[in-house]
């Protein structure tokens, strides 16, 4: 009889570069042509960009970005201020009013790792984005997945922010 065998598990994030934030004490995987373009030490922002083929070949590469992805953490506060909730709840709000067009996902449970997390999704309003709200049991951090390019572009680059964001620790 042939045994059974199990495919490799395959790590989709190998070869990624890796950030690490020794204040906050956090980290995470990206691929190596996106560019850490904000280290959050004055700002608490801390903000990774990936430009698209397509934007590089219009040559308007300082402009708004129209093809590619941004994945931003904000420290919003410490826990012993605010929570996660009142933080996703108050940002959906402001979303909200501030972008009457668009359209926003209720606000859903998810888990990374081992960690409850708060998340919504945003399409039209600058743009399609995820926002996570998430707690390392001393600072609240909100972790936004922009996407943005032509149809057949940005399913690609909302997988690669879900990988990001799958890898922050």
């Amino acid at each position: 009889l042939p045994s059974p065998s199990s495919a490799p598990i395959v790590d989709s994030t190998a070869g990624w570069k890796t950030f690490s934030e020794p204040t906050y004490g956090f980290e995470y995987k990206y691929p190596p042509e996106a560019e850490v373009v904000d280290t959050g030490v004055s700002s608490g922002q801390y903000k990774l960009l990936f430009v698209g083929q397509k934007q590089i070949a219009s040559g308007r590469t300082q402009t708004s970005l129209f093809d590619g992805y941004i994945f931003n953490i904000s420290v919003r506060g410490k826990v012993s201020e605010t929570t996660i909730d009142q933080i996703a709840n108050e940002t959906y709000e402001a979303t909200k009013s501030s972008c009457e067009q668009a359209q926003l996902s209720p606000i859903s449970v998810v888990m990374m790792g081992s960690i409850s997390a708060k998340t919504y999704t945003v399409t039209n309003c600058m743009g399609d984005y995820t926002a996570t709200f998430v707690s390392d049991g001393k600072n609240v951090f909100e972790l936004t997945q922009l996407y943005t390019g032509e149809p057949v572009d940005q399913p690609q680059y909302q997988q690669i922010t879900n990988q990001i964001i799958s890898t922050f620790t």
